[in-house]
């Protein structure tokens, strides 16, 4: 009778083993993606990135003419009236990338240490020591690809992606709570 009360008691064990694994990884696998995007776009040439960087700008300058001035012409035809515009726009469009692809990676790397039971400090500073160390490795990454150089401003700009991206996930937990607290739910 022991025996099979212990059988039982494994079986559970081994199912709720599963179950937590299957949990883990589904947390860890947008912080996985996200540093494979960033690899990604950093595995790029510099003249492949440049390329992509101004499509980019050429549609957002489009959407933005076409909001702002309601100008039709960039919609209709395609063509931009500015060809310069988009040249002019592109250094911005290629940092903003830097940032939202770093928010990304401190939201998901915050949400993961959440589920991993992390205080609000602790979670904090993984959240951005893990950022830190992806953004330095990558700019090491793309000194190694042709037309690209790694730069130390541009972990910085990586991190101001990351830092607000973690502290409004903090805000919103202790929001959470306090909503919690205060109307016992």
């Amino acid at each position: 009778m022991i025996r099979e009360k212990n059988g039982i008691n494994n079986r559970q064990d081994n199912g709720q083993v599963l179950k937590n694994t299957c949990l883990f990884m589904i947390e860890l696998l947008p912080v996985i993606l996200s540093v494979f995007m960033i690899f990604g776009f950093s595995a790029d040439t510099g003249d492949e990135s440049s390329k992509l960087s101004l499509i980019v700008s050429e549609k957002l300058i489009g959407f933005l003419r076409r909001i702002i001035y309601r100008d039709t012409s960039s919609f209709d035809t395609g063509v931009i009236t500015d060809p310069y515009a988009a040249l002019r726009f592109e250094p911005l469009v290629r940092k903003a990338a830097h940032v939202f692809e770093y928010a990304l990676l401190g939201l998901f790397s915050s949400v993961f240490l959440f589920f991993r039971k992390l205080k609000d400090r602790a979670l904090m500073l993984f959240s951005l020591c893990f950022c830190f160390i992806v953004s330095v490795s990558d700019e090491l990454y793309q000194l190694s690809v042709p037309e690209r150089s790694g730069s130390v401003r541009d972990v910085f700009i990586d991190l101001s992606g990351s830092f607000p991206a973690i502290a409004l996930f903090i805000l919103i937990l202790k929001l959470i709570r306090k909503i919690k607290e205060d109307y016992r739910f």
